[in-house]
């Protein structure tokens, strides 16, 4: 079981919230913590993810953001109502078109559905993957879906998610 130490996580320079003492609260007392601890903590989702986002490699990485945005693409875009927008969906979830071009595309196609909102909640999140810096995609596209999901289930799939990627 694979741990992770304090001078680990201090050494990404994580916000004045966790600073030595506070990250040591949170470890054994061999100051190490494993990913599946690190997942239950009782700290913001947002805090797990930025962690975990940097203890895999980028191709990891990829495969977790990509694990998020397709449920947000299938849960907000794939049955919305719009043709042009389904269509897209339809390619994205199959992967016949992950471009660039095709989510800003997308993103021209808010106005067309009748769930505009929940459509443009999940077109940023995919625009945004392509538009910053993976690492900061991540957290951003992980935020969104998280947020979009009142019941928390998106949250934990997302941690489910990272154990499995990073146990393969």
């Amino acid at each position: 079981m694979t741990k992770i130490n304090v001078n680990t996580v201090l050494g990404f320079s994580p916000c004045e919230n966790y600073n030595r003492d506070a990250v040591k609260a949170l470890a054994d007392e061999n100051e190490e913590i494993t990913y599946e601890d690190l997942c239950s903590l009782s700290i913001p989702h947002s805090d797990k993810v930025w962690l975990l986002s940097r203890l895999i490699t980028t191709e990891q990485l990829t495969t977790w953001v990509f694990r998020a945005v397709d449920r947000v693409v299938e849960s907000r875009c794939l049955h919305c109502n719009s043709p042009k927008i389904e269509e897209w969906a339809t390619n994205w979830i199959s992967t016949l078109d992950r471009t660039e071009e095709s989510a800003r595309r997308a993103a021209l196609y808010f106005g067309l559905s009748d769930d505009t909102a929940k459509v443009e909640s999940a077109m940023r999140a995919v625009q945004m993957s392509y538009d910053i810096t993976l690492r900061k995609a991540l957290a951003s596209l992980l935020a969104a879906a998280a947020a979009s999901d009142d019941t928390d289930v998106e949250k934990t799939q997302q941690l489910t998610d990272f154990l499995e990627i990073k146990s393969s």
